[in-house]
Order: C-alpha cells, then sequence, then structure tokens
C-alpha cells in the first residue's frame, strides 16, 4: 500500500510538472539544482562560506540580538514571491530534516537582487537548544517563526 501512495503522489507531480508553462519549469530545474549544490555546501563549507557561493549576505559582528517582530512577504516584488514559492514547494520535499539553512540559501540566490541577508538565531526549549535560518530583506524577516528565536549576528569572514 505504500508503493501505491508513492505512485500517486509521483503521478500527481508528473502532471503537475507536465501542466507548468516552460519559464516555471526551468525555475524548478534551477532551484533542484541549487538545492543539491547548497547539501553539499553545508556539508562541505563553512557558513560564510557557503553563503558567499549563494551570493547570501551574512551580518557582521558578535553579539546576540532578539528577532524583530515583524515578518511579511506583502512587500517583496511579484516575481520574488514566484521564486519565493517554487524554492519553499521544492525544500518542503526535501528528504532531510531541518531544511532551513539550505533553504535560506537558495532562496537568497533566487532573490540576489534584492540583497537578502540570512540570520542564523537559535531559541531554548525544555528539548535544549533548537538553531534556525532565514532570510531578511528590507531589514523585514521572511519567515514568521524568526520571531521565536534569538539572533546570532556571525562574523562574515
Amino acid at each position: 500500500m505504500a508503493g501505491r501512495g508513492r505512485g500517486a503522489r509521483l503521478s500527481h507531480w508528473t502532471r503537475l510538472v507536465w501542466h507548468m508553462p516552460w519559464r516555471r519549469k526551468a525555475e524548478f530545474v534551477v532551484v533542484l539544482t541549487l538545492a543539491a549544490a547548497s547539501e553539499m555546501a553545508v556539508r562541505l563549507l563553512t557558513l560564510p562560506r557557503a553563503a558567499r557561493l549563494f551570493a547570501v549576505r551574512l551580518d557582521g559582528g558578535g553579539e546576540v540580538q532578539l528577532a524583530p517582530e515583524q515578518s511579511s512577504t506583502a512587500t517583496l516584488p511579484p516575481w520574488a514571491v514566484r521564486r519565493l514559492a517554487v524554492v519553499q514547494a521544492v525544500m518542503r520535499h526535501w528528504p532531510i530534516d531541518g531544511v532551513c539553512l539550505r533553504e535560506s540559501l537558495v532562496a537568497g540566490q533566487r532573490l540576489r537582487r534584492l540583497d537578502p541577508v540570512m540570520k542564523v538565531g537559535v531559541k531554548r526549549s525544555a528539548d535544549g537548544v533548537t538553531a534556525h535560518a532565514w532570510l531578511q530583506v528590507g531589514g523585514i524577516d521572511l519567515d514568521p517563526s524568526a520571531i521565536e528565536f534569538g539572533e546570532l549576528v556571525l562574523d562574515g569572514r
């Protein structure tokens, strides 16, 4: 029965992709390629090097700051919202848990004309410390859950 479920999902994705306009198909190919590259980058490179490779800026400094209380994609131009939707669709099905860092790298590369800044934060919970990465464009966090994390301001070297 599990095989039928996978087959049905594959059939759904095949139909969905088949009926997509060519530009959207091309964007999916670009994002899939970048996602694979991000997987290698986070395993083989330091975070500052991976960010530079994906043309995503990291904050300089070294102190911990609280994340701002704003969060919205409403301020993004339509082309950026479309690209972000493709990145989120691909990363939602990525086979690795904890894809926020990879998603931030890929989304940052696709939104590079908006000069995104990648943020990394932590929060303490009953289970221990949890880390999270997200993008900020124009001083606004693109991830609503960013408010839950204390920002680690990283040295971009």
